[in-house]
């Protein structure tokens, strides 16, 4: 006697456009997450130093606005400011 839980699979099968449809949607929410760590914001007022694991400090800041930093790089968001003299 067979258990009302259990579920027979034999008989399931997967056509191409499902599996076509899985790959796409798990590749979507790899890049997409992917995406989403690389990318960071600098405000006004302060400028990203990009330190590469590899090979230290980078020559060039990153100014406000959006931007991407990739893989095995680090940023670290500094802020400064513009006193007058005097």
């Amino acid at each position: 006697m067979r258990n009302n839980f259990e579920i027979d699979m034999s008989n399931f099968k997967m056509n191409k456009f499902t599996k076509g449809l899985i790959t796409v949607g798990v590749s979507a929410v790899v890049l997409l997450s992917g995406f989403a760590m690389s990318t960071t914001k600098i405000n006004p007022g302060h400028a990203g130093i990009v330190y590469n694991v590899s090979g230290g400090l980078e020559e060039i800041t990153l100014s406000q606005g959006w931007h991407i930093v990739a893989l095995g790089k680090a940023l670290e968001n500094i802020q400064f400011q513009l006193k007058p003299y005097g």
